[in-house]
């Protein structure tokens, strides 16, 4: 028999299952098309008092307003509904067309730098948001991160619906161990920083929880099976992995033991990814200096830059993306500097500049700096 939700949500099947309840994949019947969403059902463990599921209700309604707002960046699902039926919760939203990174990890093992940078990068920009809503997600794993068709990392199943449900549909143990039963049901062994096991998440323990993530995806080994500084509780994973001093510095300041010492959130997480990716060592220049456009294909190895401080030059990519320009001032009294090589990536583009410092690298026009 078809299972109808709110008479307009049709069950297809069940994604998953637990002590919070059962999340379907369905169809919204009253859209155009009929497209397919996620409804979560949150079932309570334990019969309500009039006054308690009041209680309850006003809840729920709080945490499906912050649902909603988060909803709003684009690598979040957005909320669609959110309703009390048969004396269930339900929450609706997007449903995200890919496959989680878990699937992937499992297919290759392990991600090249870049791509794990390209990761890092994705994951930073969709955190620091969620932070700035003064959020935490309490459970970033490979399994709640899903790459879209284009490419992109989601960030889905935020802990905030389980703490509702382990505060109000009855699945804490005792009252007095609140945040230990509600925090412990969140997160997951090998991504849970000390803190959070303690009852005491903070942003930090979601930059934890990432950088655990990425160092998976880099070495190929479960973060459950890393070892720890019995002293300082740092995670080691290094031995053994070949990766550029700068990334290992980001990521193990991410994964340090105590929160104190890693970056506070993702906001600042994501600053120091970008400082290692296009660093500035000088001051750019206060007034914009004139540029000259340079087709990537078409640059021969000893291409040269003209030789007067504060140049700018835009090397347009070969893709339709957005020129990148290099600011650069050369060294001493250098006739002109040779442009040795520049590789794009993903999210950044390696440049080596012989008889110049480079001070900037930029997508933006120009005129803007």
């Amino acid at each position: 028999m078809t299972q109808l939700i709110d008479g307009r949500y049709e069950v297809i099947k069940p994604l998953s299952s637990g002590g919070f309840g059962i999340t379907h994949l369905a169809k919204d019947l009253r859209r155009p098309g009929q497209p397919r969403c996620v409804v979560k059902q949150l079932r309570p463990q334990r019969k309500f008092s009039a006054d308690g599921w009041q209680v309850a209700r006003r809840l729920f309604d709080q945490e499906a307003e912050i649902l909603e707002r988060l909803g709003r960046h684009d690598q979040i699902p957005l909320l669609l509904a959110h309703l009390e039926e048969n004396g269930n919760f339900y929450i609706v939203q997007d449903f995200i067309e890919g496959r989680t990174l878990r699937d992937e990890l499992q297919a290759v093992k392990r991600l090249p730098e870049n791509e794990v940078i390209t990761l890092l990068h994705q994951g930073l920009t969709v955190l620091s948001y969620v932070h700035q809503q003064g959020v935490i997600h309490r459970d970033i794993k490979p399994e709640n991160l899903i790459r879209r068709q284009d490419g992109v990392l989601c960030l889905i199943d935020f802990g905030i619906v389980k703490e509702f449900s382990a505060q109000q549909l009855g699945l804490m143990a005792q009252p007095q161990s609140r945040f230990m039963a509600t925090t412990v049901s969140i997160g997951t062994e090998g991504y849970t920083p000390f803190e959070q096991i303690r009852g005491k998440p903070c942003p930090a323990s979601d930059v934890y929880a990432l950088g655990m993530v990425a160092i998976e995806a880099l070495t190929g080994r479960y973060a459950w099976d890393l070892d720890f500084d019995p002293n300082t509780l740092d995670v080691l994973w290094r031995k053994g992995v070949k990766v550029r001093d700068a990334l290992a510095n980001v990521l193990n300041k991410m994964v340090c033991g105590h929160y104190s010492r890693r970056y506070a959130d993702g906001v600042e997480a994501l600053q120091a990814l970008e400082n290692i990716l296009s660093p500035i060592t000088t001051p750019r220049p206060k007034t914009p200096a004139p540029t000259k456009s340079v087709q990537v294909g078409d640059l021969a190895p000893d291409f040269t830059l003209p030789n007067q401080s504060g140049k700018t030059v835009t090397l347009s990519q070969f893709r339709g993306q957005k020129p990148i320009i290099l600011y650069f001032y050369p060294k001493d009294d250098t006739p002109g500097c040779t442009l040795e090589s520049c590789t794009f990536r993903d999210n950044y583009t390696d440049l080596q500049v012989a008889g110049a410092e480079v001070i900037g690298i930029s997508s933006d026009s120009p005129q803007s700096h």
